[in-house]
């Protein structure tokens, strides 16, 4: 996993926690989640929620979305302050080598070598987001939440390189997802946010465990199959 700007093997640390776990930069996760399953172009819908800039004027606006550094672990036990208690060490990130490619002859380029690091399979990764809303935007925006969870419970949210080629699947651990809502609007509201992180009125899992994930037109096919020789 990773982006085009850091590496994914990019030390990433948090209070409390030791040095030298493994994490995916928040820039990679917003790009990933902001441009959907299957990578498209974003609407007018989506630039709301993730924000936009149009190239050459002032045109633009904000994220409603913020996608916090998601650090990479062994287990799902979370700190007293909701952090991953076993994050995952820059050893155990798997090192794939690979050389380049001639683009006249289709073979080995000579003298151009490059590696990717890539999260061994079955890794836990401590996802955060934040979404601010208004009154006039929560019921659709609580719609995009349950939609967003739907598609990570299917397994169609892909993050970092090589997503076409098997890589980057994320899987949501139903039993370890909360879902909260805290109002800012009021001064009671806005102290208990700073005071009590992860507090607020959570939404009961009959609330978005049935959710099903949007119809995307791609047919999907699942091979099961094991080598005949080592």
């Amino acid at each position: 996993m990773g982006d085009e700007h850091r590496s994914s093997g990019a030390a990433l640390q948090q209070p409390g926690q030791q040095p030298g776990g493994a994490g995916v930069p928040v820039d990679g996760l917003q790009h990933e989640a902001a441009s959907g399953p299957d990578g498209g172009p974003r609407g007018e819908r989506a630039n709301s929620l993730w924000g936009y800039a149009e190239p050459g004027t002032q045109d633009g606006t904000v994220s409603r979305f913020v996608v916090h550094d998601g650090l990479l672990a062994t287990t799902t036990d979370l700190t007293d302050d909701a952090h991953a208690a076993a994050p995952l060490p820059t050893t155990r990130l798997e090192r794939r080598h690979s050389v380049g490619i001639d683009r006249h002859t289709g073979t080995a380029a000579p003298g151009i070598l490059h590696s990717r690091s890539v999260v061994p399979r079955g890794t836990f990764l401590r996802l955060e987001l934040d979404l601010g809303s208004t009154a006039a935007q929560l019921a659709d925006d609580r719609a995009v939440v349950r939609r967003l969870l739907a598609l990570l419970r299917e397994g169609r949210l892909r993050i970092g390189a090589a997503r076409t080629r098997g890589l980057g699947q994320l899987v949501l651990v139903e039993d370890h997802t909360d879902v909260h809502e805290q109002d800012l609007s009021t001064p009671d509201g806005l102290l208990q946010a700073l005071t009590a992180p992860g507090s607020g009125t959570p939404w009961p899992r009959t609330d978005w465990a049935k959710e099903e994930a949007p119809a995307d037109g791609l047919l999907r096919v699942s091979v099961d199959w094991s080598p005949a020789a080592p």
